[in-house]
């Protein structure tokens, strides 16, 4: 028999994913938070009340993404769950994804189910959710919930690893682009010490001219990248890496677009001017709350605090 539930995919700002070992479950054990369905409750407020008694989470600590209205079963590996008498083979779940927007501190274990709670990485979660198709199942329900890449949807403090990778990945580029390319950059938040960003790294290469940007789509795609052609423009060709998207990659033109400069004198005024970053990660940080997918109005929310900082730039000749 398979009991039926309600499963939340919970990610914080670190784009971790909460994980709970439940006192039935072996140290190794891990597993979305969630619970049973009682009579007459509708999905939403089960799984409200479940997040609640297991771990003490409130409902203004929780923003709603979205759900999924089919379930999917898990078959329990080496254990059986016994429920008031009833012994159970796994569990029937509907799954509902949320942003935390709380402190670690709002999290109080209430009850004796629960051991531990832990975060965990996307790329880490196979290491931890190990019941049969526990792992496949909710990962496609991450992908499901979360519509957009689940890159997008957190700021992380600024990271020292992420010049490293730039240099790695830099290194790949100049094999594939050789003499043609007159400059590879890293761009971007990632490239601004002290600056919090998603865990993207933009990376420029400046080739001399725009018709030749066609003839390096083929060679980029084989390191992985995939050519976004609405995105790219009559200054750039663009391309995206990794899933979660790990890279952009921006491929800029010397006889047409200011793409290239605009970017390199953005990324420097804000590695010089600390006031204007740190303003600058405000502006962020209040966007993201009012469009958790990092995107659309995220976006263009920040055109006019970039505009205004070229203009400074430009201005100071800096």
């Amino acid at each position: 028999m398979y009991r039926k539930g309600v499963s939340a995919i919970i990610i914080n700002n670190k784009n971790e994913f909460l994980l709970v070992n439940l006192e039935s479950f072996e140290d190794k054990y891990f597993a979305i938070p969630g619970g049973g369905i009682e009579p007459e409750e509708t999905l939403e407020k089960a799984v409200y009340r479940e997040i609640n008694e297991e771990l003490g989470i409130k409902p203004e600590h929780l923003q709603i993404v979205g759900q999924s209205d089919t379930p999917v079963r898990f078959k329990f590996k080496e254990i059986k769950l016994n429920r008031d008498g009833v012994e159970y083979e796994g569990s029937e779940r509907y799954f509902f994804g949320f942003r935390f927007i709380g402190q670690d501190s709002n999290i109080k274990l209430q009850d004796k189910e629960i051991r531990v709670y832990k975060w965990v990485s996307y790329d880490d979660l196979k290491d931890y959710l190990l019941f049969d198709n526990q792992l496949q199942e909710t990962l496609e329900k991450i992908k499901e919930i979360f519509p957009i890449d689940s890159s997008h949807i957190a700021l992380i403090p600024y990271q020292r690893s992420w010049a490293d990778k730039f240099e790695t990945e830099k290194d790949n580029l100049q094999k594939i682009f050789n003499d043609r390319a007159i400059n590879i950059e890293h761009i971007g938040s990632t490239s601004i010490p002290g600056l919090s960003a998603k865990p993207i790294i933009d990376i420029a290469v400046l080739i001399e001219k725009r018709e030749d940007g066609d003839s390096f789509i083929e060679l980029v795609e084989k390191l992985g990248y995939q050519y976004d052609k609405l995105n790219s423009s009559g200054e750039r060709h663009f391309f995206r890496k990794g899933n979660p998207t790990e890279f952009h990659l921006s491929v800029a033109y010397q006889d047409k677009g200011s793409f290239w400069e605009r970017q390199i004198l953005f990324r420097d005024y804000l590695r010089n001017h600390s006031d204007i970053r740190d303003e600058y990660q405000k502006i962020k940080e209040n966007l993201l709350k009012n469009d958790p997918t990092g995107k659309e109005s995220y976006l263009s929310g920040k055109s006019e605090f970039v505009n205004r900082v070229l203009d400074l730039a430009i201005t100071r000749n800096e």
